[in-house]
């Protein structure tokens, strides 16, 4: 269940780079690499409470596109609702329902695919746990903080003691390699997309997830 404390955050300064066009019938952002460079893949960004239109997000997209080599789409499919901020990268786009639900793999296109490739969260909320975790089928990574106020280090540790189940079981290879949890100590809801750029903590904590963000994309996502 979301709260005000969701809307809380700092907006960022620059100019996005990208533009708006309308695609399946909904207005998106879409940012692509700024030295023309081939696009490799897709990944869409799922606004979080501040909307589609949220600087931050568009800066973050312009980032995504130059430094994974991707088209990164941010849609307006909201519809008003609080959402978290999630990168899904998927071949082919139909529609969206729920935050990391998506990574179950039981939404599919008409041509039978998987609607998503690979997930990759920040400070997730309105989970139920563990089962929301148990059904993920596609690689998915977490990146968490462990101040945040939305899931606490007892559903932190739920999520790890599932992650850590599915990787036994899958015994050899890559396999038990597609799911994990990155926890940030120190850091809070909202740290990936709307810190404060003048706290050096902060910063600190959006890049690393940034940086987790980028190279779980290409493992999984954008092979280089």
């Amino acid at each position: 269940m979301s709260s005000t404390a969701c809307c809380s955050g700092f907006e960022h300064s620059g100019e996005p780079k990208g533009r708006v066009e309308s695609l399946h019938g909904l207005p998106t952002y879409v940012a692509e690499p700024s030295n023309n460079a081939e696009i490799k893949a897709v990944i869409v960004m799922i606004p979080d409470a501040f909307g589609w239109e949220f600087v931050n997000l568009r800066l973050q997209s312009d980032i995504f596109a130059d430094r994974l080599g991707v088209q990164c789409l941010l849609p307006d499919f909201m519809n008003g609702q609080f959402e978290i901020a999630v990168m899904y990268g998927w071949s082919e786009v139909q529609s969206l329902t729920d935050a990391i639900r998506l990574a179950h793999g039981t939404e599919i296109t008409n041509s039978g695919k998987p609607l998503i490739d690979v997930a990759y969260v920040a400070h997730p909320s309105a989970l139920e746990l563990p089962v929301d975790i148990e059904k993920i089928s596609m690689p998915t990574l977490i990146s968490q903080g462990t101040e945040d106020f939305v899931l606490d280090k007892k559903g932190i540790k739920v999520i790890q003691e599932v992650f850590e189940k599915k990787k036994t079981e899958a015994r050899e290879g890559s396999e038990g390699q597609r799911y994990d949890i990155k926890v940030i100590e120190g850091a809070m809801h909202g740290f990936a997309v709307r810190g404060d750029p003048d706290d050096k903590a902060e910063l600190e904590y959006a890049q690393i997830g940034e940086d987790q963000a980028v190279e779980w994309f290409k493992q999984w996502l954008v092979k280089t």
